[in-house]
C-alpha cells in the first residue's frame, strides 16, 4: 500500500514536471538578480518558485495522518519532507515485517482499522461502509475504494458546471373563476424559471 501511494505522488510530481522538488535537485533561485545596467533586482522566478514549492509541500502534508504531522514540524523543504515520509513508511513496513517473523502479526482487521482512523471527512463513506460491513472487506478493497473515491472527489472539482437560473416576470394576470362566482382576482406577477447555460 505504501509503494502504490510513493508511485502515485511520483507520477502526478512528474506530471507536473515537479520531481526535482522531491529529491531536492531544483534549489530555490537568488532572490536577487543583476540587471543590464548592473543594480540589483528582484528575481521574478522566485515567486513562481515559491508558489510550486509551498503548494507541493502543503500537498504532500495533506496525504498524510494527523497522527503523524508531528514528525514533520521540522521540515525544511519539500525533499526533507518526502525523505522523512519515506523513512517512516519503510519504518512501519519493517516494523510489520519483524512482527509477522516474531509470530505476532498484524492481522488485516487492524491494518484495516487504522487505516480507515486516521482518514480526513472526506471519505467518511467509505469508513462508513466498512465498520458497518456485516464481514470483514478485504484491505485491497478498501484501498480500492478510497482510491476511487478519492478520484471522483477530483473529478468533481475538475468538472464543475455553473448553472444559472433566471427569474423572469410576466405582467399582471386575471384568473377567472367560476368557484368564485365569476370574481376575477389577481396573482400579481408570474414568475417563472428557466435554466441558461
Amino acid at each position: 500500500m505504501v509503494a502504490l501511494w510513493q508511485k502515485q505522488v511520483r507520477f502526478i510530481v512528474a506530471g507536473y514536471d515537479l520531481a526535482g522538488f522531491l529529491d531536492g535537485s531544483i534549489i530555490a533561485p537568488a532572490r536577487f538578480v543583476q540587471a543590464l545596467d548592473g543594480a540589483l533586482v528582484a528575481n521574478l522566478v522566485v515567486s513562481a518558485f515559491n508558489k510550486q514549492y509551498n503548494l507541493l509541500t502543503l500537498w504532500l502534508l495533506s496525504t498524510i495522518s494527523p497522527s503523524f504531522l508531528s514528525s514533520f514540524t521540522d521540515m525544511q523543504t519539500t525533499s526533507d519532507v518526502w525523505t522523512t515520509m519515506g523513512t517512516l513508511f519503510a519504518a512501519v513496513k519493517g516494523l510489520c515485517a519483524f512482527l509477522e517473523a516474531s509470530g505476532s502479526p498484524i492481522s488485516e482487521a487492524e491494518q484495516t482499522e487504522i487505516l480507515l482512523v486516521g482518514l480526513p471527512s472526506d471519505f467518511d463513506v467509505v469508513v462508513s461502509s466498512a465498520f458497518l460491513s456485516v464481514t470483514l472487506l478485504p484491505l485491497q478493497r478498501i484501498v480500492d475504494a478510497l482510491l476511487e473515491c478519492e478520484h471522483r472527489q477530483a473529478w468533481a472539482v475538475q468538472e464543475v458546471v455553473f448553472e444559472v437560473n433566471l427569474v423572469e416576470s410576466s405582467p399582471l394576470q386575471t384568473v377567472k373563476d367560476s368557484a368564485r362566482g365569476g370574481r376575477s382576482y389577481s396573482r400579481g406577477y408570474e414568475r417563472s424559471f428557466r435554466s441558461r447555460l
